[in-house]
Order: C-alpha cells, then structure tokens, then sequence
C-alpha cells in the first residue's frame, strides 16, 4: 500500500481534502485514524476513533433517515443489506456501540450523507452534533 501525501490531509481550510478511503465509499478506512485521531486534535471524538479503530474499521459511510432524522455510519453490501451503528451511539459508546443490520426495505428512504459528514467532521471535529445542519442535509 502507498502512503497517503501531504496532500490529502486535513487542512483548516473551508475544504479539506477528504482522504481517498471516503471518497469511494464502501471502502476500508485504511488510513483514516491517522487524520481522526483525538491525540493530535482534541477536536476530534475518542470515541469514533475507537470505533473506526479495531473492528468496524470498513463502517465509513454516513447515512441519514429521512424519516426522523437518525444518522447512522455503517456500509450496504452489493444485496442492498445495511450493517453499522447509530452514530450518536458510536459517539457516546465508541467500539463497544451496538452494531446490527437492516435490510432494502427498512434503508429505502436513507440517503447517504458521506461526503457532507467527513467535510464538516474535519472542520469543526465532534461538535458537528450541535450544528443546525445536523438536521437539515436532507432538505
């Protein structure tokens, strides 16, 4: 595997560069702790790192319930059946967050927000619960 350059890192830009693990999505998060790590920014949630970190290092893309709201971070396979968590669970409980799957029917109305998630995670870290976006991607 390569390096990732200095180039896809995080800036304090209005827009960072995302790391190529997102972008593509349903991919591997290889690499992504490196940029989320609390460590080196407190910014950043201890415990999405831990959940990132050990097992459920592939549950990268964000999705959003139309419905209600919910957003849940997790992948669909090529059936169409979702596994992850609920991402505010990741954030109080990190890796011990319960983990289950759903099936076509129940995900119809979830729209991925992936790409919205991680651009606005690296800029203002686990705080983006208390934006009013939070709310309002699916308008």
């Amino acid at each position: 595997m390569t390096k990732h350059s200095e180039k896809t890192k995080p800036s304090n830009s209005t827009n960072p560069v995302l790391p190529a693990v997102i972008i593509g999505g349903n991919v591997p998060a290889y690499g992504l702790n490196k940029f989320i790590n609390p460590k080196n920014d407190n910014k950043f949630s201890p415990n999405l790192y831990r959940f990132l970190t050990y097992r459920k290092r592939h549950l990268t893309n964000v999705f959003q319930d139309t419905e209600n709201g919910s957003y849940y971070i997790g992948l669909r396979d090529e059936n169409g059946i979702w596994i992850g968590a609920k991402l505010m669970s990741v954030f109080c409980f990190g890796g011990r967050a319960e983990t289950f799957s759903y099936c076509t029917s129940v995900t119809v109305k979830w729209k991925e927000v992936t790409e919205w998630f991680w651009t606005k995670y690296f800029e203002v870290g686990k705080k983006i619960y208390d934006l009013p976006e939070w709310r309002s991607v699916t308008e």
